[in-house]
């Protein structure tokens, strides 16, 4: 088996108007002991970044004595784009892996995950090598509270506000509407909307959380979705 020197791997995220980060890890690539296609760096947590678009590129070698072919991804969603420089590798040889991944809408620890399928020499039996990406996603926006709860017998309205997290990047509420028709949308301004409870309306029977749906002029999450609660008294 051929011996390999230090290789790196490299992430790159940025986000159109949010700015561009960029971590950069150097790791030292111990041949397996079980030949085939492995990667410098099979996990990347790339700490905190903003919602938007993310770029990845992974660094896989072929640790056997034999051709590998790469056959196609699975991928964990469709918020993913895998890429590959060539899709047959020599022994020995390398190949780097870019992987653009879209983070709108996602709010917190988030990941994903991606699986190559590749062949080993003769043997058309399918083997995998499965990467994944890892970051703490920072929303342009917050808004509170996470759920509107109300008394089952009271007719009453509760209220959620929206603050962003940038002052120069300010999010707006457009819109917004409930699923059930006992609940039902007071006021809807910039930064808040109140949602009034209608009792008349309310029946045990309902097997889908009602929600309200708020929607904003933020290009990275567009509609927010917010649990609406009867609680029996």
């Amino acid at each position: 088996m051929k011996a390999f020197a230090s290789r790196g791997l490299l992430l790159i995220l940025g986000i159109g108007s949010g700015g561009l980060s960029l971590w950069s890890t150097r790791l030292a690539f111990q041949p397996p002991s079980v030949p085939g296609l492995h990667a410098v760096n099979a996990v990347y947590a790339a700490g905190p970044v903003m919602q938007g678009q993310a770029r990845a590129q992974f660094e896989l070698i072929n640790s056997s004595n034999a051709p590998i072919r790469i056959v196609h991804v699975v991928k964990s969603c469709q918020c993913a784009d895998v890429r590959f420089s060539r899709k047959e590798l020599a022994a020995g040889e390398g190949v780097a892996v870019e992987c653009d991944w879209n983070t709108s809408g996602l709010r917190g620890q988030s990941n994903s995950e991606f699986v190559v399928f590749y062949t080993l020499g003769p043997d058309s039996a399918l083997k995998q090598l499965r990467l994944r990406m890892e970051a703490d996603v920072i929303p342009f926006f917050n808004y509170e509270p996470r759920r509107l709860e109300f008394a089952e017998t009271t007719a009453e309205f509760e209220g959620v506000r929206l603050k962003s997290s940038t002052p120069d990047s300010p999010v707006k509420i457009v819109g917004a509407n409930c699923s059930h028709p006992a609940f039902r949308v007071l006021t809807c301004a910039s930064h808040t909307v109140e949602v009034a409870f209608l009792p008349e309306h309310w029946t045990d029977d309902v097997r889908l959380t009602p929600e309200l749906t708020i929607l904003t002029d933020c290009p990275t999450e567009r509609t927010v979705r917010i649990p609406l609660t009867v609680v029996s008294q």
